[in-house]
């Protein structure tokens, strides 16, 4: 949104070469014309320097410009101009911007941002920290001149992506492109909403080329008094980099090819005040991108994977002698890492395909994988006289929780039993502390008990890990949901001690 994004003005980019020798050639031509007319002959075109009028050089120009006007038209039905309106400032913002209604075109909002049409049903995908807090929001999307409501379906402040819902159909989404195939020095196209002008639904376009790739986020701010914003993926270096300017508002607009399809969604998390205002960042879209976007439509939160590691970078001398790799320093108990067999002072080398030079290569390797996939890790490992022994393991991740300064909004939560809900036992905050309780052979974790409900009156609380139903061992939630699917009397829940040891809860079933 503005008050958050700080950008600048984006470069405009143009074939000054041509245009300037065709500029020459005007000039002679023109300065020849009194003496030409004096003698009766019609004035002839005057060639440019550098060759016949630049003819081959013209055409390629021509068909370059042609190619970006292409994908101009290709995209941009599909971006949108997004507004945010705080419900408890409406009434300062309106004597402000002489309106007091968001869906009036006189009125003109503060806080804005980008979106992409991601689906014809009505969504829009989004940055996730443009929305501030839902609970204290309104939300509109203005497409060709027409104001739409929009309600929050889902978010994954991991990979900072949100998605919108309005009442909407047959709307033009995009095309996902694959920004895997992207090198330094392609042409790309940003569209979004600048300063908010785009409610009239022509979105501005930025060209320029990608910069770097795998670039990481700038450090992580908050403003006095509020809560430090959590760390996302594109900490660990996930952004695509372009040499034009983002401006206030296009966060969540689309980076597209020459193609006209969307290989990145702009953000301006990774350039606050003073931290590389002249480049613009794009989150790339792969193949992480699109298994989170399937969770979004679905109204889920992405799961992702869980080692269960403390990373640390190699000593400075290590790394003198030219050693590469990521050192464990501390192995969580109960988590993937510890039943695969990892131990402190492992040097980390390699992630399924990805070589780990240093904590942030091995965290981002990490970051993309999902709850459930197996990683396949080379490490190395000193013996007792120093020797250093190449293994190779394979482990699978668990569920990985990741944090929020807020509640979430999702449409589709884990369904409730008896009042309480369950989830993957890594998937707690703090779990390196909680997890001490964490039974080896299997079990969930609470997640929420509602007040008064029968769970609640069996003594059930948040971060208790459960590892039978009645004399059924639950590793999972789907486990533990298909062993009280047909239990209609008292269930006997056995819950593991942080302290070691294990004890039962008997849950009644509601009452009628």
């Amino acid at each position: 949104m503005a008050s958050t994004d700080t950008m600048a003005t984006a470069i405009e980019g143009g074939v000054s070469s041509i245009a300037a020798s065709w500029s020459r050639g005007f000039v002679v031509a023109a300065c020849l014309w009194p003496a030409l007319a004096a003698a009766g002959e019609a004035p002839r075109a005057t060639p440019a320097a550098g060759g016949a009028n630049n003819g081959p050089a013209v055409a390629n120009a021509a068909a370059y410009e042609e190619s970006v006007v292409a994908a101009i038209a290709r995209a941009e039905a599909s971006v949108v101009a997004i507004v945010r309106v705080r419900v408890d400032d409406l009434a300062k913002r309106s004597r402000v911007s002489g309106s007091d209604d968001p869906t009036d075109p006189d009125f003109f909002p503060q806080e804005y941002a980008s979106g992409v049409v991601i689906d014809s049903a009505g969504l829009i995908l989004t940055n996730q920290h443009v929305l501030g807090d839902p609970r204290r929001s309104k939300y509109f999307v203005w497409r060709k001149g027409r104001v739409y409501a929009a309600r929050v379906k889902a978010e994954d402040p991991w990979l900072d992506l949100a998605l919108l819902e309005i009442e909407a159909r047959n709307l033009p989404a995009i095309v996902l492109g694959d920004a895997s195939l992207l090198r330094k020095g392609q042409t790309v196209i940003l569209l979004g909403n600048p300063r908010a002008i785009a409610r009239d639904g022509e979105p501005s376009a930025a060209r320029g080329i990608v910069a770097n790739l795998f670039r990481p986020a700038a450090p992580l701010q908050h403003a006095p008094g509020q809560p430090p914003a959590p760390p996302t993926l594109h900490q660990y270096g996930a952004l695509i980099q372009i040499d034009t300017r983002l401006q206030q508002g296009e966060s969540g607009g689309a980076l597209i090819n020459l193609q006209g399809e969307m290989i990145g969604l702009s953000t301006s998390l990774a350039a606050p005040s003073g931290f590389d205002g002249g480049a613009a960042f794009a989150a790339p879209v792969g193949d992480v991108f699109r298994r989170a976007l399937e969770s979004l439509k679905a109204g889920k939160q992405p799961a992702y994977g869980f080692l269960g590691i403390a990373p640390d970078n190699l000593t400075r001398q290590e790394r003198l002698q030219g050693d590469v790799g990521a050192r464990v320093s501390l192995v969580i108990p109960g988590a993937a890492a510890a039943k695969a067999g990892l131990q402190g002072n492992d040097i980390i080398t390699q992630v399924n395909d990805t070589v780990i030079i240093d904590r942030n290569d091995i965290m981002r390797a990490l970051g993309e994988l999902s709850a459930n996939d197996v990683a396949n890790i080379s490490l190395r490992r000193p013996d007792r006289r120093g020797a250093w022994t190449t293994i190779n393991a394979t482990v699978t991740l668990t569920k990985k929780y990741v944090p929020s300064w807020r509640p979430l909004r999702v449409d589709v939560l884990p369904p409730l039993w008896r009042g309480m809900r369950v989830d993957d036992a890594t998937a707690i905050p703090q779990f390196d502390i909680y997890g001490r309780a964490v039974d080896p052979e299997g079990c969930v974790v609470v997640t929420s008990v509602e007040v008064d409900s029968p769970a609640w009156r069996a003594d059930i609380r948040s971060k208790l890990f459960i590892s039978h139903v009645d004399s059924e061992r639950v590793s999972s939630p789907a486990a533990f949901h298909a062993a009280v699917a047909e239990k209609e009397g008292p269930v006997t829940l056995r819950l593991t001690e942080r302290l070691g040891g294990s004890h039962e809860r008997i849950v009644n079933p509601p009452e009628l």
